[in-house]
């Protein structure tokens, strides 16, 4: 098949004309750039010529040894010479030319002289150099010279030779190849990382190389003047803290002043650099637990990797929290309870990396809710008490619920934000003992049980009496008793010691009257006896005393002044009061008179048989031995002429005094203390004139008359003159009407 259509086409004349271009194209282009190629050599050959006796001619006076061969090293290292050789040969590249210069010495002669020639060479086997190069290098015969195309790859002229002087007893400074580069380099893993070693002070070109073993995954490139050390490398650390490593990577390297100076050896260094790994910057932080109003410290995060000069932040952090900057621990005391899932740590190492985690949940719990009570509830029924109740802790507003107690007792206030006092109160409706349970619950849920015994007892149970039951037998008498305390409704459970006609009955509000008409004089205690359901006892003693009605005495009136003798006198005493039958007795009675008794009055009647006067007491006694005593007073006298004076009158004359006395009728002058008395008559009627010469002054005149009936009677008269007459009066009348 193939065969058929090579001959159908060989066989074709439709494309000779092109077909016979294409055939000499090959030959015609070879033959035009070989010309090319040859023309090329013989410009490159004069320039090479003019460079190399101009390199060698640089060298500067005065020509000694060290200094030609320190110039040469410096003027190659610095690169003076790549650029001399680049403006010799323009327009002939030299960037990609090795070394162009070589100098040659022969050996010292007798005078110490080296002889010194430079040799300038050009490689044509770089840039479309090395393409004709190759082409010639695989034509037939070239390797040796024979061949169609003569291959020559480096092109060389060199210089008459300079002499220069050799110390026999000075050594020139050696070559100096220094590396230079960072001497630590931080790679972070993950991230394409990359240092570069150059060869300074040598001559260019230089031979870098590896004396040491890279870190996994990181390459060794060079191209003559610097090595670079790159790659990306993996994360190996999956456990620890993952701080930085350090490895050390070995570079060494040869200039070429081997080939600057024929038959030397070329400088060589080697120097440690240090790769300090910086792993993946990773953060994990773990969930807490923490308690408002409780300091708190959380641990510490599990940072890996990164660079140190760590710095934290926090951000939805419970209230009261922060961390810390440097170590990444949070602290502080938490302010309100709650899970907290929306935190997020940050963290920040020295190159500005960061990474977060957001995976942690603080859960903050309120405080513990504690209960507790001031004691036990020991109360009396009916009377109002209270013990506190407390709770601490918890979080907001705390309810309180009690069960267990008796009826009339509740705890409270219902609700009050913590911390909450509070107390179980009120007045017991229930006798008894037990056990109260009183819970707390805080907003959050929590539950804090304490427990409170109770014991009520019924009020003390007391009576007594209002006072003592007194008054007189037979009258109405009335004392209460009174109770109060106690347990339910009060009753008398007895009386005892009541006399006859006293009885109880209930007047009030836990108030009973004994009461009654007394029934006679008597005294002593009635005890009252009141109970409670309870079964409370309590005594009031009601002591009595009834006495009898006073005794008294009255008189119908005294005796008083009575002539004695000739009449008959009656006066009464009158008793009242007093108990039970009396009796009466009288003493002082004079002669003549008695007493009589009736039972209620006694009579005191008689004659006097003689004068006198007294008081007459009379006794009076009742049954119980009250007395009273009464007394009548009395004056008896004589019986005396019932005939009086009517007047008298006073007379006298210078020998006597006189006194003249008018009767109402006829007496008889029985006695006188006057010196005469005699019986004178005249128109007035009858007087007894009685008269005195007794000198001094005032006489007095005392005379005693008897009357018809034989009753006798006296009388006295002071005279009231002071001296008597001188004369005699000029008639015969002696009185003051004469």
């Amino acid at each position: 098949m193939v065969k058929r259509i090579l001959r159908k086409l060989l066989r074709s004349e439709k494309g000779a004309a092109g077909l016979e271009f294409a055939l000499i194209l090959p030959a015609m282009l070879f033959i035009y750039l070989g010309g090319s190629y040859v023309s090329s050599l013989a410009a490159l050959n004069k320039k090479l010529h003019a460079a190399s006796y101009a390199v060698n001619n640089l060298v500067p006076y005065p020509r000694d040894y060290c200094s030609y061969r320190a110039f040469a090293r410096n003027f190659h290292a610095s690169g003076g010479a790549k650029q001399m050789m680049g403006e010799f040969l323009a327009p002939y590249s030299v960037a990609e030319q090795p070394m162009m210069i070589q100098y040659t010495e022969s050996a010292p002669d007798v005078d110490n002289l080296v002889t010194v020639r430079a040799t300038a060479r050009y490689g044509l086997n770089t840039g479309f150099w090395g393409v004709v190069n190759s082409v010639a290098a695989h034509t037939p015969g070239a390797t040796d010279g024979s061949g169609m195309v003569p291959s020559v790859f480096n092109f060389t002229m060199t210089s008459p030779g300079v002499t220069v002087k050799k110390n026999p007893a000075t050594t020139c400074p050696a070559g100096v190849l220094r590396l230079e580069g960072p001497a630590v380099t931080e790679f972070v893993v993950g991230e394409h990382n990359s240092f570069t070693v150059k060869a300074e002070d040598g001559i260019p070109a230089y031979q870098i190389n590896l004396a040491s073993a890279l870190p996994p995954d990181l390459s060794f490139a060079t191209d003559g003047m610097q090595a670079d050390v790159s790659g990306v490398i993996p994360e190996t650390c999956t456990t620890g803290p993952c701080n930085p490593e350090t490895f050390n990577v070995t570079i060494a390297a040869q200039d070429s002043s081997g080939a600057l100076w024929a038959g030397s050896g070329n400088v060589s260094a080697q120097k440690n650099f240090q790769i300090r790994l910086i792993h993946s910057l990773r953060l994990t932080v773990g969930s807490e637990t923490a308690t408002v109003g409780t300091p708190f410290q959380s641990s510490a995060p599990n940072r890996q990797g990164g660079k140190p000069g760590y710095t934290y932040s926090i951000s939805g952090q419970p209230a009261g929290l922060a961390i810390n900057a440097t170590t990444g621990i949070v602290s502080g005391t938490p302010t309100t309870p709650g899970t907290y899932d929306q935190i997020i740590v940050t963290l920040r190492d020295a190159r500005g990396s960061t990474v977060s985690d957001d995976r942690m949940v603080y859960e903050v719990k309120p405080p513990a809710l504690t209960a507790f009570v001031d004691g036990s509830f020991n109360g009396v029924g009916g009377i109002n008490h209270a013990v506190g109740i407390h709770a601490r802790g918890g979080w907001g507003v705390i309810t309180v619920s009690c069960s267990g107690f008796p009826a009339g007792l509740t705890c409270g206030p219902a609700s009050k934000a913590t911390p909450y006092d509070g107390a179980v109160s009120g007045a017991a409706q229930q006798l008894g003992s037990g056990t109260g349970t009183i819970t707390f619950r805080d907003a959050t849920g929590q539950v804090a049980t304490t427990y409170m015994s109770w014991n009520i007892q019924p009020p003390a149970l007391s009576a007594w009496a209002t006072g003592a039951m007194n008054g007189q037998a037979g009258s109405y008498v009335r004392s209460d008793v009174a109770a109060q305390g106690g347990w339910g409704n009060l009753w008398v459970v007895s009386v005892s010691g009541a006399p006859s006609g006293i009885g109880l009955s209930h007047v009030g509000y836990w108030q009973w009257a004994l009461s009654g008409t007394a029934p006679s004089p008597a005294a002593g205690n009635i005890t009252v006896v009141i109970g409670d359901q309870a079964g409370q006892r309590a005594t009031a003693v009601v002591g009595y005393n009834y006495t009898a009605p006073p005794l008294s005495t009255s008189t119908s009136g005294h005796f008083g002044t009575q002539v004695c003798c000739t009449s008959t006198y009656t006066e009464y005493v009158y008793s009242s009061g007093g108990w039970g039958a009396k009796t009466a007795s009288a003493s002082g009675l004079p002669a003549g008179m008695s007493m009589s008794w009736n039972g209620e009055r006694a009579t005191i009647s008689g004659r006097p048989s003689a004068a006198g006067s007294g008081t007459i007491q009379v006794t009076v006694r009742d049954s119980v031995g009250q007395t009273s005593v009464r007394g009548l007073n009395y004056n008896f006298t004589p019986a005396v002429s019932p005939v009086t004076i009517r007047t008298m009158v006073e007379g006298a004359d210078h020998t006597a005094a006189y006194l003249g006395v008018y009767f109402w009728d006829n007496v008889a002058i029985v006695s006188t203390s006057s010196s005469r008395v005699s019986v004178v008559k005249n128109r007035y009627g009858t007087y007894h004139q009685f008269s005195s010469t007794t000198p001094g002054n005032p006489r007095t005149f005392s005379f005693t008359w008897k009357d018809a009936n034989g009753l006798t009677n006296s009388a006295s008269y002071t005279w009231s003159r002071t001296t008597l007459p001188e004369q005699p009066p000029p008639s015969d009348c002696v009185f003051q009407w004469c």
